[in-house]
């Protein structure tokens, strides 16, 4: 593998992410994860008439040139995180008062100069297309904690399931009132954890779950075994898609920056360093 850290080039080749490590079910980023993607990064509207226009890719990068361009003086909103795995699950969000920010009065936003996506702790999340999982889930994803979610909630859940029953899907990763790292591992049969590190607004963290079936989940948090557990438990049948920042039964949002999200339906334990190590180039997390 290549001495560089994320994309590059291999010739006159593009190589990314999802090239070293393929077959991912689901891929949002404002980085080009793959070779063979050739769409937009996401889709943006804009304050100043509501006008939308999809954004891609200059050299491996979100065009921001073309984002503020077309945002002006003003702010912008991301209604689809586009699906870079090809499997087509984008992430979408139509109604606009519920819609993360990703540039304010003519800036991009950004964490440690990479575009990132503020959503809001009150309303704002996307939901990806519907669709169901297998037997084992291997997601890495890039969060800033911002701060906690408005109306007296506590808890910032990053990403979770929607039951298609109408019960809590559980969700990857909570703060709880103390700061302490806590999760119903996306799917609560497969037990929970309560996490021992601190939890403070601005940390940035790289996140990723290994689980399968039969066997259990694992937990880790900038490269680092947080937590995890083991169980004879199944991924449920019940479970589709994703939501993004917000949680449905109970109802609940994150006050959170979000830059990438990968998963995978197979478990990549024995790549997770090679993978932690490519996206931390990119974005300096840890």
């Amino acid at each position: 593998m290549s001495l560089f850290p994320f994309g590059f080039m291999q010739g006159n080749a593009y190589v990314g992410l999802l090239d070293l490590y393929p077959g991912s079910a689901a891929a949002y980023s404002v980085r080009l994860l793959r070779s063979a993607y050739s769409g937009s990064a996401i889709r943006v509207r804009r304050s100043s008439d509501n006008a939308e226009q999809d954004i891609g890719f200059v050299s491996g990068n979100l065009d921001t040139s073309s984002l503020t361009s077309f945002c002006g003086a003003g702010n912008g909103f991301v209604t689809t995180w586009y699906d870079q795995s090809g499997n087509g699950r984008n992430a979408t969000q139509t109604t606009a008062a519920n819609q993360p920010q990703i540039v304010s009065s003519g800036s991009v936003i950004t964490v440690n100069s990479k575009p990132t996506m503020t959503y809001d702790g009150s309303n704002d999340f996307m939901s990806s297309a519907l669709f169901n999982y297998s037997t084992a889930l291997s997601c890495y994803y890039v969060t800033q904690r911002v701060g906690n979610a408005t109306g007296g909630n506590p808890y910032n859940p990053d990403i979770s399931t929607p039951n298609t029953d109408g019960t809590d899907g559980g969700a990857f990763h909570y703060v709880n009132p103390s700061l302490k790292g806590a999760a119903y591992p996306f799917f609560p049969n497969f037990g929970y954890y309560d996490g021992n590190g601190n939890y403070a607004n601005g940390d940035k963290y790289l996140i990723n779950y290994e689980m399968t079936n039969s066997v259990g989940f694992n937990v880790y948090r900038n490269n680092a075994f947080e937590g995890g557990g083991s169980t004879s438990g199944n991924i449920p049948t019940v479970t589709q898609g994703i939501l993004i920042a917000r949680q449905a039964y109970p109802l609940r949002y994150a006050y959170n920056n979000f830059s990438e999200i990968i998963m995978w339906f197979t478990n990549q334990s024995s790549n997770r360093s090679a993978i932690n190590s490519d996206i931390n180039g990119y974005y300096n997390v840890y």
